[in-house]
């Protein structure tokens, strides 16, 4: 049951071990994406939803799954910056 004011979290994970470039997200054949459907009873008025990180929120995710292990390389360097 999901009840008014909760939150729904989806992380996607891939595995692009195989590949040796940085891989970025997207909709294109060449970059990994996310999809996820909900079906919810009674039906409303409602068009749909949609959301992505914010650049600092991608870079923090980034750098906070890295020093994790669970993503390796050079995450300055994949994010373009020099922090």
């Amino acid at each position: 049951v999901i009840l008014p004011g909760d939150t729904l979290i989806l992380d996607c994970y891939y595995d692009s071990t195989s590949r040796d470039f940085f891989t970025y997200g997207g909709e294109s054949t060449s970059e990994e994406m996310c999809f996820s459907f909900y079906f919810y009873y009674p039906a409303v008025d409602f068009q749909g939803s949609g959301s992505a990180k914010t650049e600092a929120a991608l870079s923090q995710w980034m750098k906070d799954a890295n020093s994790e292990g669970y993503l390796t390389g050079d995450i300055d360097y994949a994010l373009n910056t020099n922090d």
